[in-house]
């Protein structure tokens, strides 16, 4: 998903790490729209034609559902084509790898006319979507969901800047996150205690649209 992860467990084991690390893996082959082969970039090249998609991709899909009614639409995962054209098509790690889509792609669309039945989806034509704004968050809810399921005391998930915490910190009664400070690297410029949920920042200072790196 164009980006790094990281999984912090308490009272865990190496057997549970190695699922949540599967997890990840898996979610980003079949979210990422930087790989051609995954669910996502088929959805986004299906051209009206039905696509049968993994149970985790159900998943993102009722989630940007949701996300873009209980924001009454200010969540939109239709923009894809706008935020390429601004400059966001290549990924963010060094993998160079970058977002491909049809002639046919324009920004904005209905959601409300994707057709799901069962494991099948379909998308209207010129309709792309984008995990971006709602994928890394999910996904570090889910890991975060499959390592306390298992049995870990605790956990810090955190993919790609969207934190999620769960279960009993390391010590104390709530984890306790620090947010950089944008102007001085070695400061924080806060220290947020959460016992429960989840943190996100956002900066143009380390990167932003139409910039490299």
């Amino acid at each position: 998903m164009g980006g790094s992860a990281t999984i912090t467990m308490v009272g865990g084991t190496p057997p549970v790490l190695d699922a949540a690390a599967r997890l990840l893996a898996e979610c980003e082959n079949h979210w990422s729209r930087f790989l051609l082969t995954s669910d996502l970039s088929r959805l986004n090249w299906a051209e009206g034609h039905p696509v049968d998609v993994h149970s985790s991709t159900l998943r993102l899909l009722a989630a940007m559902i949701e996300g873009h009614r209980m924001t009454r639409g200010a969540f939109d995962p239709t923009l894809l084509p706008a935020v390429i054209t601004e400059g966001y098509a290549e990924s963010a790690t060094p993998s160079g790898l970058a977002t491909a889509l049809p002639p046919t792609a324009r920004a904005g669309g209905d959601l409300g006319a994707i057709e799901i039945v069962d494991s099948s989806v379909t998308l209207p034509v010129g309709m792309t979507l984008d995990p971006g704004g709602i994928g890394k968050g999910l996904v570090a809810d889910m890991v975060c969901e499959l390592v306390l399921d298992a049995g870990a005391w605790g956990a810090v998930v955190d993919v790609g800047g969207d934190i999620v915490v769960g279960g009993r910190p390391s010590q104390g009664s709530a984890w306790d996150l620090g947010v950089d400070d944008p102007f001085d690297p070695s400061q924080y410029s806060a220290l947020v205690r959460l016992a429960r949920g989840a943190l996100v920042t956002s900066s143009q200072r380390k990167r932003r649209f139409g910039e490299p790196g």
